[in-house]
Formats: C-alpha cells, sequence, structure tokens
C-alpha cells in the first residue's frame, strides 16, 4: 500500500542536442514512493517534446489521479511511469533487481547499439552494433559517408532509421547502392508504410518496425526487429507483452529509450534483461547525451554494455520544493 508519493522536477544539462527538438536541457520527472513500512523507490515519467504528445502538466495530473482515484493514466508515458515506480518498489521491499521479478533468470546486463551521426562518424570501444539516422542529408552524401563508417568499423553491424523519410523509390535507391555493406534492417524506411512489403520485395532488406507498433496492421514481409518504447507502446506491461510477440515471430526485440535519466534508464536495462537467450543489442546508449544524472555516481555504460545500478537519487535531487507532488 502507497502511502506517500511524490512528483519532482528536474532540468538537467546535456552535452549534445537532443535529435528531437534541438535542445540542451533535458526535463526529468520523478516519482517518488514510499509504502507503509517505510521502503521507498523511484520511477520516471518525462515526457519528451517531439515524441510525446502530452505535456509535463498533463502527466503530473494523470499520475496523481493514479495514486489518488486508482484511474488508469490515458498517456503510455504516464503509465510507464506509475509502473517503473512500482516495479522499483516491489524489488526494494523483497531485495531484488526489478528484472528479478518479472523472469527467474534475467541477464546481468544489455548490450547496446551505439547511436552514431554521419557528421561525426565515430563509435565508443565495445560496441558492435550501431543505429544510424539517415533521410536526413542528400542520398549520394549519406551513402558516402556510410561507406567510410563501415570501412573503419568492418565489425560494427547498422542499423539504419530513416523514420518514414523516404518514398519507396528513393528508399529502395538508397538500400540497393549499399547492399555490400554490413546492414540489419533499416528502421521505419518508408512515408508510406504501407509500401514495406514492396520495400522488401526489391531489396531483400530487413525492416525495423518502430511508429508501426502504434498502428493496427500486421507484420510486413521482411520484419527483422520491433523496436519498443515502453514509454510510447503502452508502458512496462504492455512492452512486455510486445517482447512475446517478437519472440513468438522470430523477431529482434529491441528496448529503445526517450532520453530518460539513469532512473528510468536503469528500468529500461532491466526490461531488456528479461529478453532471454540471443538478446540483440538494444537502444539504450542515451546516456551518452547527459552531462549530469539525478543518479550519484550516474547511471553509465561501460565497453557497451549497460547494467542496473540499485542506485536512488540523491538527496539534492529530491529536495522538497523541486516539483509538484
Amino acid at each position: 500500500m502507497i502511502v506517500r508519493w511524490r512528483l519532482t522536477r528536474h532540468d538537467l544539462a546535456l552535452s549534445r542536442p537532443l535529435t528531437t527538438n534541438g535542445d540542451l536541457t533535458r526535463t526529468i520527472l520523478l516519482i517518488e514512493v514510499e509504502d507503509k513500512d517505510g521502503v521507498t523507490a523511484f520511477g520516471e515519467a518525462s515526457p519528451l517534446p517531439g515524441l510525446h504528445p502530452e505535456d509535463l502538466d498533463t502527466v503530473c495530473q494523470q499520475i496523481n489521479d493514479w495514486f489518488e482515484h486508482q484511474i488508469q493514466p490515458p498517456a503510455s508515458i504516464a503509465r510507464f511511469g506509475v509502473e517503473s515506480a512500482m516495479l522499483a518498489l516491489t524489488a526494494a521491499r523483497t531485495g531484488r533487481r526489478p528484472a528479478e521479478c518479472i523472469r527467474d533468470d534475467p541477464a546481468e546486463d544489455v548490450p547496446l547499439n551505439a547511436l552514431v551521426s554521419l557528421t561525426l562518424p565515430t563509435i565508443p570501444p565495445g560496441f558492435l552494433a550501431a543505429k544510424v539516422k539517415v533521410g536526413r542529408r542528400p542520398l549520394r552524401w549519406e551513402i558516402d559517408a556510410l561507406r567510410t563508417f563501415q570501412a573503419q568499423y568492418p565489425e560494427v553491424t547498422l542499423r539504419l532509421d530513416a523514420n518514414r523519410a523516404w518514398d519507396l523509390d528513393t528508399a529502395v535507391s538508397f538500400a540497393k547502392q549499399i547492399a555490400d555493406l554490413n546492414v540489419e534492417y533499416f528502421e521505419e524506411p518508408l512515408r508510406d508504410p504501407h509500401l514495406l512489403d514492396a520495400f522488401f520485395q526489391k531489396t531483400g532488406c530487413g525492416i525495423g518496425l518502430d511508429e508501426s507498433l502504434n498502428e493496427d496492421r500486421p507484420f510486413p514481409d521482411g520484419a527483422r526487429a520491433l523496436i519498443i518504447k515502453p514509454t510510447v507502446v503502452g508502458g512496462i506491461s504492455a512492452a512486455l507483452q510486445w517482447i512475446g510477440r517478437a519472440r513468438q515471430a522470430s523477431l529482434l526485440p529491441v528496448i529503445s529509450a526517450s532520453f530518460e535519466s539513469g532512473v528510468g534508464l536503469g528500468i529500461l536495462a532491466e526490461i531488456a534483461c528479461t529478453i532471454g537467450d540471443g538478446m540483440p543489442a538494444q537502444g539504450l546508449n542515451t546516456d551518452a547525451w547527459f552531462d549530469e544524472d539525478v543518479l550519484n555516481p550516474p547511471l553509465r555504460h561501460h565497453n557497451g554494455r549497460l547494467r542496473w545500478s540499485g542506485s536512488s537519487p540523491s538527496a539534492h535531487a529530491v529536495a522538497p520544493g523541486s516539483g509538484r507532488g
């Protein structure tokens, strides 16, 4: 039974602009919960402009409605916040990791795909997969940049994310011109997702589904991976269902972050730890964007892998009066 909860806002400095809106500050919403035995835990619900349609006030109201009146939050980001706090509390009460509250034998950590910009195509040691945004510059420039990057890192698998930037002819042309590179899949290559079957038939390239997960349609031919954002698909419970669907369809389940602090990122890593055998590289390399964290020490990846730290936000991070609750 929850006897106290508190919502606090924190503005964290970034070392590079967000890919969604160019901001150099990330606003974080922490959820602190306490049960009748005095056990406390933290979750996170940080709406990201350009990704989540809800603003911070809306998310706060939905979370307060859940704790006060048990009204299910309609927004995925708010549901993730409530579920992450409750999962962390269950783990704290039982002396287990959050992943152990979901699965008996979770992985200890997760491999990551690096987030690579073609304007600065470098990759830290330990990463064997790289997610690269494409469809933002002229095709010839991006193709040449990808070739240069692959020549420098021949062992790295490429995951190319076009964010539905291309028409079918452009996507097919791009794919054919880099057919000799080590591309694992194209994530959402087409402006019209109804043509994904045709893209696969013309190229034979694997497809990653992200935005398509929120649209009611069958997996296309050539589907290779499901890019699962728990803060977008409906929270932790929904994300676990998507992992199950991916496994049943022999697709790669890739948990993806939305630039959370160490609190939310740690929970996302724990969700990924429940995937099981053959876990692919996960989309949780966003810690590299942050100059600071609510956790002290901050949650950071090591040698291309990320694991739950078990630490809580510092007293300064959750000082009274720093947010609403």
